[in-house]
């Protein structure tokens, strides 16, 4: 693809108000009063068009990896090669997840540097940087967490359903946030996942929740036991029906468990039993003899209450 071919497939509308503009000039002289206005109005739309040009880079090729757009936002940095637009919509809204995450788990933690995010355009540039860098990446929902690259960056790969890009995004940069805020912290698996779902669910809850109601009238879930023992390499099985079923059943912990669930504001006493025990064990201490852990001894009451709850 040339540069003028790419400048108007990337930014058509900039681009058409340039060649609107520099076909103007020609049409308003045309129709002037005088030679003088005539040429007048013809500078002065010329140096407009000149101007636009210059002030939107609206020229330049940003179709390879080396030349991509890159967005900065407070906590992210997007670099892309589909648009400079997405990555700003993007960044905004993982701004957003963060900023919900840091509240549910009242949380200060912020991230010491800006988090990486690398938005590929299509699944063969995807596949190719998780070749090197994305021991899992072919497993989870088109994005993945690259611990093992310099940048420690987000990888995801571009698709048109806006909720399910950002879905996948948040999910891995959930694990990201985990990885940079709190170092040297491992969870457990079903507890990264677990957070990472529930965070992504936030973009349609309706939705997540209703697919969780069809999962389980078809009898597809998994067992809380096999669901909690799974190490990492079994998300590969079934992983879309256990991400639904993890974040479901954090939403229920967080939220509607009487004896897990967070207080809102003004009630009393006020608890938090669940987001404790999440905090707890991302700053590496002990939860033993914790509310939450008493609850998990005893998943078989835990399975009967999850399974006869239905949400509102």
């Amino acid at each position: 693809m040339t540069a003028r071919r790419a400048w108007w497939i990337v930014f058509p509308v900039a681009s058409r108000l340039v060649c609107t503009l520099a076909l103007s000039a020609s049409a308003l002289a045309a129709q002037a009063s005088s030679p003088a206005t005539a040429a007048a109005l013809e500078r002065a739309l010329t140096e407009s068009a000149r101007e636009l040009a210059a002030t939107s880079d609206i020229w330049e090729d940003h179709s390879t990896w080396e030349n991509a757009w890159l967005h900065r936002s407070e906590h992210f940095e997007v670099t892309t090669t589909t648009s400079l637009g997405l990555a700003r919509s993007l960044a905004d809204g993982m701004e957003t997840m963060l900023g919900q995450v840091q509240k549910e788990l009242a949380l200060r933690t912020a991230p010491p540097r800006r988090l990486q995010v690398f938005l590929y355009a299509d699944i063969a540039d995807y596949n190719r940087f998780g070749e090197e860098f994305g021991e899992h990446h072919s497993s989870f929902y088109g994005s993945f967490f690259a611990s093992g690259h310099p940048q420690r960056p987000v990888a995801v790969v571009y698709q048109p359903n806006a909720t399910l890009l950002r879905m996948h995004l948040t999910h891995s940069v959930v694990h990201q946030y985990v990885a940079t805020a709190f170092p040297g912290v491992t969870l457990d698996a079903w507890l990264s996942e677990g957070l990472a779902a529930y965070f992504s669910l936030f973009w349609d809850q309706a939705w997540a929740r209703a697919e969780f109601a069809r999962l389980r009238a078809s009898d597809e879930l998994f067992s809380l036991r096999e669901l909690v023992s799974a190490d990492i390499d079994d998300y590969s099985d079934r992983s879309h029906v256990r991400f639904i079923q993890l974040g479901t059943l954090f939403s229920y912990a967080l939220h509607f468990r009487e004896d897990t669930r967070t207080s809102p504001p003004g009630e009393e006493p006020a608890q938090a039993p669940f987001r404790d025990y999440i905090v707890a064990t991302l700053r590496g201490q002990s939860t033993r003899g914790t509310p939450f852990e008493a609850v998990m001894s005893d998943l078989r009451a835990l399975q009967r209450d999850f399974d006869e709850f239905e949400f509102p």
